[in-house]
């Protein structure tokens, strides 16, 4: 047991935030659990993100738990998901902008 207990807290041991929070409880015995992604901005948390889409679920029966892990980490990935798409629409729209004038540039010097 000593040495799974060691490799365990050793892979563990930078995990600060880990749980499970009620979000809506029912009769029955299923178990939904939603897991956030990313969060996108600072008023956002793992139980925000879930509760309506869960207390929609939780008429089927059971309880519905929303996983509370990392919320800090969770909002620095959903910012930068959000430059990178943001930057990779703007090239997009670049190169779309630049094929079209192209396009006309050329297509006026090769029509007689």
């Amino acid at each position: 047991a000593g040495l799974v207990g060691y490799k365990v807290a050793r892979v563990t041991s930078e995990v600060k935030e880990f749980g499970f929070e009620l979000v809506d409880r029912s009769p029955g015995l299923p178990v939904t659990i939603g897991v956030a992604g990313w969060l996108e901005d600072a008023s956002e948390t793992c139980y925000s993100v879930w509760d309506d889409a869960l207390c929609d679920v939780a008429g089927d029966g059971g309880e519905c738990l929303a996983l509370m892990w990392e919320q800090d980490v969770l909002r620095d990935l959903g910012n930068s998901m959000s430059i990178f798409l943001k930057s990779q629409i703007a090239c997009q729209v670049r190169d779309a902008v630049g094929n079209a004038v192209l396009g006309t540039a050329f297509g006026s010097l090769t029509s007689p």
